[in-house]
């Protein structure tokens, strides 16, 4: 059964998510103005664009890549996060992603549980049944270790980028 599906509840979420964060930098400015106006003192304009920074340093890291999970007709096992495959051991591929990268999760394959471990991470859903559906954001550094199903051949090698929802990490090929 093909799942049908609509972004539109977790975009919502998301941008719910990014607006509580990016509230702080908008004070700032705001205030920096403020002061700036009232009382002209002039240091205090620098705070405004270190809110600034601040600004497109929270849209930066919020930054997801496409909002629609790719069409497969085959049931391979797709990367869950993006980053760079760091470890190749007993069926578990360790990934690392760091700050600068999208922050989407994918579901990776039907019914598996994806493990990531970092500071803070934002599900939407935790059991998706869509390859390459996002169900959660994780704005900051990670490292996934996702166990790859014994029916599947592994794909990828230590030292490969990948990219959530779009590679292939295993492929369909071994009878248990």
């Amino acid at each position: 059964m093909i799942e049908k599906y609509n972004p539109t509840e977790y975009l919502i979420k998301l941008q719910n998510i990014k607006y509580r964060a990016l509230m702080f930098p908008i004070l700032i400015i705001i205030i920096s103005f403020g002061v700036y106006y009232i009382f002209r003192i002039d240091f205090v304009k620098y705070f405004s664009i270190a809110g600034l920074i601040a600004y497109f340093f929270i849209m930066m890291i919020f930054h997801v890549k496409k909002t629609v999970p790719p069409q497969t007709e085959n049931d391979d096992v797709l990367a869950p996060i993006f980053g760079k495959v760091s470890e190749i051991k007993d069926r578990k591929i360790t990934i690392k992603k760091s700050l600068f990268q999208p922050a989407d999760i994918r579901c990776a394959a039907s019914g598996k549980e994806i493990n990531i471990t970092s500071s803070r991470i934002y599900w939407f859903e935790r059991n998706a049944t869509l390859q390459g559906k996002l169900i959660g954001v994780v704005p900051s550094n990670a490292e996934c270790i996702y166990e790859v199903p014994d029916e599947f051949d592994i794909e990828v090698k230590i030292g490969q980028k990948i990219e959530a929802g779009e590679t292939i990490i295993g492929i369909k090929t071994r009878k248990v």
